[in-house]
């Protein structure tokens, strides 16, 4: 015996059964019933880095599947011949949703991360996988060397960084000030 009303994901529900005969009617006691499921996947992780740490970040799902999410499990791949090894979560015990790299990673180094939440009814399914790439910002550019000037123009030597802290340099701005020095 079905009843095909409409329920909403995340409310609660008291629910009882009532017996009928020709005499009349008894009703049990309720039970109080929350509509949830899952999590939905979440979206791929995304991170910070500074040049010395790089800084996982992990975003609520879209839905919470009408449970409040209790924990989130990261997996990271180091390179692309290991595993998958868990470095957050795994148990109902973390709902630190940032995770901070402590493995010595090189500049430049790229990792795979994706992760997972868990509310009551269970884990979600794992997201997308990103990879994440540990970088800073490049070391300080040499002082521009004068070369020589004319009455409209002024050329300058300019020595490209040695370290670029793991990501490559895309571009060199030359700043000046309003010739008041």
């Amino acid at each position: 015996m079905s009843n095909a009303l409409i329920y909403t994901v995340g409310l609660t529900y008291r629910v009882k059964i009532g017996a009928y005969n020709n005499v009349g009617e008894i009703k049990s006691d309720s039970v109080a019933v929350i509509l949830a499921s899952v999590p939905t996947t979440p979206n791929q992780p995304t991170s910070q880095s500074d040049g010395s740490y790089l800084t996982i970040i992990m975003t609520p799902p879209i839905s919470n599947g009408g449970s409040p999410i209790i924990s989130y499990q990261l997996q990271v791949r180091y390179s692309p011949s290991e595993d998958w090894t868990t470095e957050l979560g795994g148990s109902s015990s973390n709902l630190q949703p940032i995770f901070q790299v402590k493995r010595n990673l090189t500049q430049g180094q790229w990792i795979e991360a994706r992760y997972r939440c868990e509310n009551f009814n269970g884990w979600s399914l794992y997201s997308d996988s990103a990879f994440l790439q540990m970088v800073g910002p490049p070391e300080m550019p040499e002082r521009p060397t004068y070369i020589t000037s004319t009455g409209t123009s002024i050329t300058l030597g300019i020595i490209p960084v040695n370290d670029n802290n793991g990501a490559f340099v895309t571009s060199y701005y030359l700043f000046r000030d309003a010739g008041d020095y």
